[in-house]
């Protein structure tokens, strides 16, 4: 499949804002809390495998998994725009996925492939940010965490292996993005890859 190295993501956040103390501090926080959240879905994946087949199975471990995510992309999202926005409020997340399309060139081409000895091992998290009507469904994921924050009893089945995967691979995208020097890709348990993908609809054919 066709890509480019992640070498030429990592300074897109990081070259405009990694000589500000906190932009480094924000990295800092997203690795501690990524580390744990990629150890838990390893865990979990002794006993649903990470699977195509697998994306609706849903369960509290995945349901936990996925409102952790929001919470480490809703913080980390809310400081970065306090920081680089004009007035402090309480950001959507229509004002997030401007700033990336913003700041991230093509960030909608940016994919990783999953650790996982099957086809269709590859994802796009932030496939669509640009086009997706309607803007609370730009990232797959998010709809189905505000669901389970909100209610895990009626909204349980939001808390599949599909929205972990979505989630996961969107801290892990940020990670990249904002730590150059960042082992994540070479040490992951999780993900081998990260890159541009083109031509995009030939990647698609191997989608998660």
């Amino acid at each position: 499949m066709p890509y480019s190295s992640y070498s030429s993501l990592s300074n897109q956040l990081h070259k405009e804002l990694g000589t500000q103390t906190w932009f480094n501090g924000l990295s800092g926080y997203l690795l501690l809390r990524y580390g744990p959240i990629e150890r838990r879905m390893l865990e979990a994946s002794r006993y649903v495998e990470i699977h195509p087949d697998n994306k609706k199975a849903f369960s509290y471990e995945f349901s936990s998994i996925v409102r952790d995510i929001g919470s480490v992309f809703g913080s980390l999202m809310q400081h970065l725009l306090e920081k680089t926005a004009s007035g402090n409020k309480e950001y959507t997340i229509d004002d997030f996925t401007k700033f990336l399309i913003d700041k991230v060139k093509d960030i909608e081409l940016i994919g990783l492939s999953l650790q996982i000895p099957f086809q269709h091992n590859f994802v796009l998290p932030f496939e669509g940010i640009k086009s997706r009507m309607p803007p609370k469904t730009k990232l797959l994921w998010w709809e189905p965490y505000n669901n389970l924050k909100h209610s895990d009893i009626k909204n349980y089945k939001d808390g599949s292996l599909a929205n972990a995967i979505y989630g996961i691979s969107t801290l892990a995208v940020l990670h990249i993005l904002m730590d150059p020097y960042t082992r994540l890709v070479g040490e992951s348990d999780l993900f081998y890859k990260c890159g541009y993908y083109a031509p995009i609809d030939e990647a698609k054919k191997d989608l998660f």
